[in-house]
């Protein structure tokens, strides 16, 4: 073992004592991550043994330690009692997450009230966690029962929920299961292959029809604003992995349906992009058909759009917000290149094949198309 390694170990009365860097923490949480999503727990948050083996031999690899797994156990308390302070503090009025900064936020007399009980939380006062969305995935079913509250999303007793804020100020809170997602993005899609979107809109009849089987399916009641707002995060979600994959150094597995990248890259990335932490090792296995809700459904609507053509030859098939909304998402385009981009693209066959294009060549293609590079002759 290194001597620089070793300086991470420090002896006192009590013992030998870890000293945590951030880097050790994210590698340790993307551990319990994976063994989480490999269904590798028992006891709710408790992970079995041979889950702590297998992370314990991963870790000493990964930083040439020889740490018992008690280190790691230590550690995974640790990380919960973090869980569990930010958890209260944003149960309670006045306090809520800052999705940017990644820390939580109160004015100054809500601070001020709640240290004078409370003395041990001063430091989330000014502390960013920006490993929070990941404890919310590790921890969230530590209770049987408790309300776990999770950047907005609720869990209780396995079941998420959107918390939803209403004009009244009052705050509505809506169940929502992972199976849930699934199935509303296939009405959705079957909405779309039904023709029943304009210029990226559903119709109301679409609406109506896929609340209706919603609410039959899952035996809720919800109406259009709730799923309107899950339409809303769906979209989100898309345009965040759109942007990353659209980034040098970021690629789709197929395999286990997330975007990858090396550490390097990431971090490099999430400097700039917080938000995008989660998506490190969190799967989304509805993705390719969220590009069909929100970008290959130009694809699906062009074909009715072709046949009205011969009755009206002038109407475009592509819908032009579409199009630039997409140029201005690709990386390291300044603002002359989005303006030709734009001009060149107003011809339908080329947009169509812009549009077709992987997220990945895009931007080359474009670049190809308009700043041809001069043919050198030897």
């Amino acid at each position: 073992m290194e001597k620089g390694m070793r300086q991470r170990q420090q002896r006192n009365s009590d013992g030998l004592r870890t000293i945590w860097t951030p880097e050790m923490d994210r590698y340790f949480i993307d551990l319990m991550l994976e063994e989480a999503g490999k269904g590798n727990r028992i006891d709710d948050h408790l992970f079995s043994k041979r889950a702590w083996n297998h992370m314990t031999l991963l870790f000493n690899t990964k930083f040439r330690f020889e740490y018992e797994k008690d280190v790691l156990k230590n550690r995974h308390k640790t990380l919960r009692n973090v869980y569990k302070v930010i958890n209260k503090l944003l149960a309670l009025d006045g306090f809520t997450w800052d999705h940017t900064r990644q820390m939580v936020t109160a004015n100054d007399e809500v601070w001020d009230d709640y240290i004078k009980v409370h003395p041990g939380a001063r430091s989330y006062r000014i502390k960013s966690i920006p490993y929070y969305y990941d404890l919310c995935e590790i921890y969230k079913k530590n209770v049987s029962g408790i309300v776990d509250t999770c950047c907005g999303i609720i869990v209780v007793d396995g079941f998420m929920m959107d918390e939803e804020v209403e004009k009244g100020g009052r705050g509505s809170r809506t169940y929502w299961e992972p199976g849930m997602d699934g199935y509303l993005i296939e009405l959705m899609v079957a909405q779309l292959q039904k023709g029943n979107q304009i210029d990226g809109l559903f119709r109301k009849q679409a609406w109506m029809e896929m609340i209706n089987s919603f609410n039959h399916r899952f035996g809720f009641k919800y109406d259009l604003h709730t799923l309107k707002n899950r339409y809303k995060t769906f979209k989100r979600q898309y345009n965040t992995i759109n942007k990353l994959l659209g980034s040098q150094g970021f690629f789709w597995d197929d395999l286990r349906q997330m975007v990858i990248a090396d550490d390097h890259t990431w971090q490099g990335y999430i400097q700039t992009n917080p938000d995008a932490r989660q998506y490190m090792t969190r799967p989304v296995p509805y993705y390719k058909d969220l590009c069909i809700v929100f970008v290959c459904k130009e694809t699906l609507t062009t074909v009715s759009a072709a046949d009205d053509q011969q009755e009206s030859p002038h109407n475009s098939s592509v819908a032009v917000e579409h199009v630039i909304e997409a140029i201005q998402g690709l990386p390291d385009m300044d603002d002359d290149l989005i303006l030709d981009a734009c001009d060149f693209l107003e011809d339908d066959k080329k947009a169509k094949t812009f549009l077709t294009l992987d997220l990945r060549l895009r931007r080359k293609w474009l670049i190809r198309k308009l700043r041809p590079q001069p043919s050198t002759t030897t």
